[in-house]
């Protein structure tokens, strides 16, 4: 017997059988790069899974398993619920995808209080590659919780307009922190950034982004954006052919936003903004930057 059926065990039942299959390609693949299509793959699959069981536990109840308090932006979840996920022979994965399928206001800011000190784990530690793959679970965590240009919007958005906004957003993210890991990691950058893409396009797929629309937005807009050299106007320039201020455009296209100067000026100041309290620099060379 394997370490995977040591770990889950044996199951003869078809659903069982799918489930381990899903582990065991995310457990093979998590030790080396997979490219976007791939790994969104893998995280639609778990979404599927995930709500396959929600939908079993909601029938059961006759309500809703699970949901978010509008007031504190808190994920609530009825305890069957838990106790099903827990009796699932691939329970770590769909506990995780519990939280990773659910941007809430608390978790957001849950999780940006507690950036620094997550960060400061890793002062002084060497960069190999199992740890640079840690890394990338990491700051994939933090953009995609980040990504919140919808709320920008001046009316409510669809879920389908969420999606496209939320990979287009991440797609500004990967052009900028593949420059910053040039600049803090030169020499391991390529690996980084293909961790890195890998589990941004996981975690847009548990949140309900196709795998076609992950890849293809991310292999276009990385070729777009590598056209850009500086981010932001020098002084007294024109924002026309910066980063920011065009991939504004593309964001901001799904609600009618593309041509907003206000929104187009505002995004790339949130942006900005989000960045600075990534500490990438301290997380990448593993202490403070200079």
């Amino acid at each position: 017997m394997g370490l995977f059926d040591k770990l889950f065990g044996r199951r003869a039942s078809p659903e069982a059988e799918q489930a381990k299959a899903i582990i065991r390609k995310a457990w093979e693949n998590s030790q080396k790069p997979q490219g976007a299509y791939k790994a969104a793959t893998t995280g639609a699959q778990i979404r599927d899974r995930f709500f396959t069981v929600v939908e079993e536990v909601e029938a059961k109840l006759g309500g809703p398993a699970v949901g978010i308090a509008s007031a504190e932006g808190v994920l609530m979840v009825h305890p069957k619920l838990e106790d099903e996920l827990r009796k699932q022979p691939d329970a770590d994965v769909l506990e995780v995808a519990l939280t990773h399928c659910f941007i809430t206001t608390d978790a957001r800011r849950r999780l940006n209080e507690s950036w620094p000190s997550q960060v400061a784990r890793y002062r002084g530690k060497p960069n190999s590659d199992e740890m640079l793959r840690e890394k990338s679970g990491l700051l994939a965590a933090y953009v995609v919780n980040n990504l919140d240009a919808a709320e920008m919007a001046e009316s409510e958005t669809s879920d389908e307009q969420d999606c496209i906004i939320r990979v287009e957003e991440a797609a500004v993210w990967y052009r900028v922190l593949d420059e910053l890991a040039f600049r803090f990691i030169r020499g391991q950058r390529d690996i980084f950034m293909d961790f890195l893409q890998d589990d941004m396009a996981l975690n847009l797929a548990l949140l309900g982004s196709s795998p076609d629309l992950i890849d293809e937005t991310l292999a276009a807009r990385s070729r777009e954006y590598a056209e850009y050299r500086q981010w932001v106007p020098a002084e007294n320039a024109g924002a026309k052919g910066t980063l920011l201020w065009e991939a504004a455009k593309h964001v901001g296209e799904p609600i009618g936003l593309n041509m907003h100067p206000v929104f187009l000026l505002q995004f790339g100041t949130r942006v900005l903004e989000k960045l600075n309290g990534a500490l990438v620099g301290d997380l990448l060379v593993g202490g403070e930057t200079s």
